[in-house]
């Protein structure tokens, strides 16, 4: 059995920037926890995070079971960790060319 978690966020401007710049998504059926920070002062944060977060939970919301926590031995990265790191590169490129297109 799977252990439950509860979830939950907030995200505060701050004193020095007009907006919040920050996105976050959490699902605890999937046990993910997520968040973009916008880079507070630069053009456009708020949407590069939002961006990177529907990249994000689009990628890791796809049919199937995730895959093992495990590596394939002690100091190898696991499968699961792999797909992370991948699905960061994606959410990573999908606001670089989007601020590309947007430019």
């Amino acid at each position: 059995m799977s252990p439950r978690f509860t979830t939950s966020g907030f995200a505060d401007r701050g004193r020095r920037h007009p907006r919040n710049e920050d996105a976050f998504l959490t699902d605890p059926e999937l046990g993910h926890a997520v968040v973009a920070d916008g880079m507070g002062g630069h053009l456009v944060g708020h949407i590069a995070s939002t961006i990177a977060t529907a990249e994000l939970r689009r990628r890791l919301t796809r049919p199937g079971p995730l895959p093992s926590s495990r590596g394939a031995h002690a100091g190898s990265p696991s499968p699961l960790g792999e797909k992370m790191a991948d699905t960061a590169r994606s959410a990573d490129a999908r606001v670089r060319s989007d601020a590309t297109i947007g430019a």
